[in-house]
């Protein structure tokens, strides 16, 4: 396993609370080749995903099979994008809401969140 520089590196603020989003490539080398109907590989370069809110991290992988048209077509670009524009879409939100002041307690960041998705 081999993790790299980060991608993404952002941060944003929430009431008092700031939290860093950050996305690493992480590559996997396999001990056998792993097949499929379309491919084969011996390592995977999948996304590693890293949410910090003082000292708690949470880490997520974004698993992304090799591409063929029409059934698996992102890459760890396309994660790269959507993650920065969803942590800049997301801020936006958080400022105006007026969430960044402790007054407006009544929206959580997990409906801001989902506000950005849809």
């Amino acid at each position: 396993m081999s993790i790299g520089a980060s991608l993404v590196d952002k941060s944003f603020t929430f009431g008092i609370s700031t939290f860093r989003i950050s996305l690493h490539a992480y590559e996997i080398k396999l001990r056998t080749a792993f097949g499929t109907s379309h491919s084969t590989s011996t390592s995977r370069l999948n996304g590693l995903l890293r949410l910090q809110h003082g000292d708690v991290e949470v880490y997520a992988e974004v698993g992304l099979p090799p591409k063929k048209e029409f059934v698996y077509e992102a890459d760890l670009t396309d994660i790269q994008i959507f993650l920065e524009d969803f942590v800049t879409q997301l801020d936006l939100h958080i400022k105006d809401s007026s969430c960044s002041s402790s007054s407006s307690s009544s929206v959580d960041l997990t409906t801001l969140m989902k506000q950005v998705l849809m």
